[in-house]
């Protein structure tokens, strides 16, 4: 399986697919940005003689397009007919740094937070890195938006772009388009606080408090939770290095919520010994 590998040349984004017969391809619109050509069609043409080849690579909004990609001959004459003084740099350093580092380990390693990036070039270069993280997450057994929720948060720490953040996505929806909420968000269809709603989940048998250190508590989803209850990642760290996790409650613990609730009212018991009420 083929690989689109992100890297940068003095804030110009490059991708290579780096393919299963060891061979490196530069997607062309990249190289001739990098290497300063205005009409970027016209010096294709002009300059490369190679096979026309094309392959599925991501545009600034995310979508797949058939895109020309260059062999390394072709990019090599892209370079000698360049006006741009650093192309010969951008050449030496092509086949001394990255095309060795590709062959080897089958990756570059683009530097993260890279300021001098604009915003337009990185959107390309992490959605071929979400593509292939999310592809690392399946091998691990995740599946779906959790495959999503951990790819996105390998592209932040490989490369300093968070794609949830810059697509305003907080969180995503579940695969049955279930909506997932906070405490906050279904206590207030409660009329209740966050620290309320969190009790009455546990009134429920859904959740209860661990003490993970001296004198820190906090929720854990018990068994009867697990039916009702999303674990995501919030992509922050505790002190120990540990991923700080949220509880999240699917849209079908209301109904038993509202029964929970309307008993708490009336003075009725709410818990059942050994199990939740149903």
């Amino acid at each position: 399986m083929s690989s689109v590998v992100p890297f940068s040349f003095k804030g110009t984004g490059v991708r290579v697919v780096a393919d299963d017969h060891g061979e490196s391809w530069f997607v062309g619109r990249d190289l001739c940005s990098a290497l300063g050509y205005a009409d970027q069609t016209s010096a294709m043409k002009q300059h490369c003689r190679g096979v026309v080849k094309y392959h599925p690579i991501a545009d600034s909004l995310g979508r797949m397009q058939e895109t020309r990609i260059l062999a390394e001959p072709d990019m090599l004459r892209l370079v000698i007919n360049s006006q741009l003084p650093a192309a010969e740099q951008f050449e030496r350093w092509v086949f001394e740094d990255v095309l060795p580092t590709i062959r080897k380990t089958g990756s570059y390693q683009m530097p993260a937070n890279d300021p001098s990036i604009p915003v337009e070039r990185q959107l390309p270069i992490a959605a071929d890195s979400l593509d292939a993280a999310r592809r690392i997450a399946e091998c691990f057994g995740l599946e779906g938006n959790q495959a999503l929720l951990s790819a996105n948060s390998m592209v932040k720490s490989a490369i300093g772009v968070d794609l949830m953040e810059m697509a305003g996505v907080k969180r995503l929806v579940n695969e049955s388009q279930e909506m997932n909420f906070t405490p906050t968000e279904l206590g207030a269809k409660f009329g209740m606080s966050a620290i309320s709603m969190n009790k009455l989940l546990a009134d429920c048998g859904l959740q209860h408090q661990v003490i993970y250190k001296p004198g820190k508590k906090r929720w854990e989803v018990t068994p009867d939770g697990k039916l009702f209850a999303v674990i995501t990642d919030t992509g922050k760290k505790h002190s120990d290095g540990k991923p700080v996790q949220q509880i999240l409650w699917k849209e079908s613990v209301q109904e038993m919520l509202a029964r929970l609730a309307d008993q708490l009212r009336s003075g009725i018991p709410a818990v059942i010994a050994g199990g939740v009420t149903r």
